[in-house]
Order: structure tokens, then sequence, then C-alpha cells
């Protein structure tokens, strides 16, 4: 059950990043539509990462599920960093990739 506007805005987010990333798994890798949709992913999977860290109905206070939600945020970012930077060298889309499936 939805408590709150964040809690609609972080299911709604969930929703977008499941089945973009879903997209994305399922396709082609490399291109525009991968890339376009990789952006959808990642803005939509921070929008639930950040609410996820305002949610404390079920507990009252931090959980286990924002420590998950901090861990996934560190791969996300990751994942992000070696596919704009192209970085390390010869290397990037490999270190892409593990970050990138993390989250």
């Amino acid at each position: 059950m939805i408590h709150s506007a964040v809690g609609l805005i972080h299911v709604i987010a969930a929703v977008i990043s499941l089945l973009s990333g879903l997209v994305i798994f399922l396709r082609k890798k490399a291109g525009a539509l991968h890339r376009f949709l990789g952006y959808v992913y990642s803005l939509a999977m921070l929008v639930m990462l950040l609410t996820a860290l305002s949610i404390y109905q079920l507990s009252g206070s931090f959980n286990l599920l924002h420590g998950f939600a901090i861990i996934s945020t560190v791969q996300l970012g990751c994942g992000l960093y070696h596919a704009v930077s192209r970085k390390p060298k010869g290397a990037w889309l490999d270190s892409h990739y593990r970050w990138i499936i993390g989250s």
C-alpha cells in the first residue's frame, strides 16, 4: 500500500527502471536506443533510490533496505562513470557492465 506522495514517486520510478532495464537487457547493446534507455534507467533508479532513503514507515528508522539503497547508488554511479568517461581505456565496457548489473 502506498502511504504518501514520496511512496508513489518511489513506485513509479521503480516500475520505469524495471521496464527500461528489461528492454536494455533483452535488446542489442550499444547504439542510440541503448544510450537513451540507459539514461532513462539511471534517472529512474536515482529517483527510486533517493526516495527509498526517505521512506521510514516500515521500521521508523534507518534499516537494512536503506543500506541496500546506498550500495545500489554507489554501483549505479560507478556504472555510469565508466560508460560516460570510457575509462579505463580498453576495459571500460567490462567495468560498466559489472557495476550496472549490480545496480
